[in-house]
């Protein structure tokens, strides 16, 4: 591998974070439309992208507490 990042997938990160927890204007909405309608691999690098993003975002919430007793014992 050689460590270059894919434009494709860079275009799609960008796409995601832009989207991450955002409402795209009208016009934005349609560029990324245009984007994603240009070529199918589009579709599936934004897919890729967003499920990245909240797997980042998962791990980035800490995890609800292990109970060592029984509520309410």
């Amino acid at each position: 591998m050689s460590g270059e990042t894919n434009p494709i997938d860079a275009q799609a990160a960008d796409w995601a974070a832009r989207l991450d927890g955002a409402t795209l204007g009208p016009a934005d909405a349609a560029r990324l439309d245009a984007w994603l309608a240009a070529d199918v691999r589009h579709v599936g690098a934004f897919a890729r992208a967003q499920a990245l993003l909240v797997a980042y975002e998962d791990m980035q919430t800490p995890a609800a507490p292990i109970l060592t007793t029984r509520p309410g014992a």
